[in-house]
Formats: structure tokens, C-alpha cells, sequence
């Protein structure tokens, strides 16, 4: 039997890859740095790991900013429609329409009337239910069921 093993430790063989591949692999990410971070192998390497940390840092933080504009233009829709965002939200999951932030925010942008008509489902379950103390009021000349009953049955 044959070790070739010991015999090619000898003249320097080392199993796996070379060593260069890995430090061209760090400088093909560290090429666009500036100085001596772009150049020198050992400050690339320190200069790589602090922006992959905070490459994840800020993609752990970009859902959590995105919920915080979607909540703030919902919250701005809700009040123009006279309701408020935590009572909008806590009716219609409720009522099981269940939408997320990122469509209820497409549609206060994008499609108003249709978020008006949310606006109105949701008030008229919380005045239906006693959730809140809200109260519709009537606009001017409309005119709905309610008032006709009462009319005909006095």
C-alpha cells in the first residue's frame, strides 16, 4: 500500500482550493472601496464583514420603516373619512375582511372611493356592535330605510 499523502505533505500540497481564490473572492466584493481597503487583504476582510452586518441590519429595518409609512398614510386616509386607524382596522378584522397594510395603503392612494366604502363598513359595524363610541350622521337629503319605517309604524 501507498501513502501518497505524507509524500505530497512534503513537497507543500495542501488539500482544497489555493488560498488566492478566496482573497480574489473578497477583492471582487471590495473593489468599488476607496484606499487601502480595496487593496490590502486584511482591511478588505474587515471592511466586507461591517457591510454585510449592516446590509442585514437594514433589510431586518426596511419592513418594519415600510409598516410605519403604511400605517401613518392609513392612519391620515381613516381621519379624512372621520375614524381612526385602530378602530379601522380592529372593525374590519372583525368583520374578516382581511387586508394587509401594503393593500389597505394601495388603496387609500390609488383607489379612494373604495376606501371610503371601507371607511363606511367599518363605521356602520361599530356603531351596529357598540365597539367604539361613534356615531353616524346622516348627510342632507339622504334618505334610508329607517326613516320610512319609522313613519309608517307610528
Amino acid at each position: 500500500m501507498v501513502h501518497l499523502t505524507n509524500t505530497l505533505n512534503r513537497f507543500g500540497y495542501i488539500h482544497g482550493p489555493h488560498r488566492i481564490y478566496k482573497r480574489m473572492q473578497v477583492f471582487r466584493f471590495t473593489w468599488h472601496y476607496y484606499g487601502r481597503h480595496r487593496r490590502c487583504y486584511k482591511l478588505a476582510i474587515q471592511r466586507l464583514h461591517k457591510a454585510w452586518l449592516h446590509a442585514t441590519r437594514n433589510r431586518k429595518m426596511k419592513g418594519l420603516l415600510y409598516k410605519e409609512i403604511w400605517q401613518t398614510r392609513i392612519d391620515a386616509a381613516c381621519r379624512e373619512h372621520g375614524i381612526k386607524y385602530f378602530e379601522f382596522t380592529e372593525s374590519l378584522t372583525r368583520q374578516n375582511i382581511h387586508l394587509n397594510h401594503a393593500v389597505l395603503n394601495d388603496l387609500a392612494i390609488y383607489e379612494p372611493r373604495t376606501f371610503k366604502s371601507l371607511c363606511n363598513v367599518a363605521k356602520q359595524h361599530i356603531v351596529n356592535t357598540g365597539l367604539y363610541n361613534l356615531t353616524l350622521e346622516e348627510p342632507e337629503g339622504v334618505f334610508n330605510r329607517s326613516m320610512f319605517t319609522d313613519e309608517l309604524n307610528q
